[in-house]
C-alpha cells in the first residue's frame, strides 16, 4: 500500500506543479498573445574612439531590431534611452549605457555589435554591472562639488 501512496503523491504533485506553471504562465501572458517584458539598462564600454554619438545609437537601435525580429518575440524592439562619454579608464575610447524596451541579454548585444563591419571592437565589452566608474554624460566644462 505504502507503493500506492507515494504513486499517489507523486502523481498529486505532478497536476499541482502544473498547474502552478500554468497559472504563472497566464499571468505573464495575460491573454495578450504577447509576453511582457521589462525594460532593461545595460552598459557598453571600450567603444572605439573613431565612432560618433549618432553612429553608436543607429547601430545599437539596429543591432536590438535584429535580436528582437530573430527571436520572433511578439513586442516591438525599441532604445528607449541612451547616453554615450568619454571613458574614464581607457583614453580614446567611450563608454554607453542603453536601455532596451525588450532587451538582449549582454553577450547577445555585445557578439551583434561586434558582427558590425569597419570598427575595430576587439575590446569591447557589454555588462549589467555598473561597478566603478559609469560616465553618463561628456560635459564641456566639469566641474565636481
Amino acid at each position: 500500500m505504502s507503493a500506492a501512496l507515494m504513486l499517489l503523491a507523486i502523481a498529486i504533485t505532478a497536476v499541482v506543479t502544473s498547474a502552478l506553471s500554468l497559472a504563472w504562465m497566464f499571468a505573464v501572458w495575460r491573454g495578450t498573445g504577447k509576453v511582457l517584458v521589462k525594460p532593461l539598462t545595460l552598459r557598453i564600454s571600450n567603444i572605439p574612439g573613431s565612432i560618433s554619438k549618432e553612429e553608436f545609437e543607429r547601430i545599437l537601435a539596429d543591432v536590438a531590431a535584429g535580436i528582437i525580429a530573430s527571436s520572433g518575440a511578439a513586442h516591438k524592439p525599441g532604445l528607449l534611452g541612451f547616453s554615450f562619454a568619454a571613458s574614464g579608464h581607457s583614453g580614446g575610447s567611450f563608454v554607453a549605457t542603453a536601455t532596451f524596451r525588450a532587451s538582449p541579454s549582454p553577450t547577445q548585444l555585445e557578439s551583434a555589435i561586434k558582427r558590425k563591419p569597419n570598427l575595430e571592437w576587439g575590446r569591447l565589452r557589454v555588462d549589467l554591472d555598473f561597478f566603478g566608474l559609469t560616465p553618463l554624460t561628456d560635459p564641456v566644462d566639469p566641474s565636481v562639488e
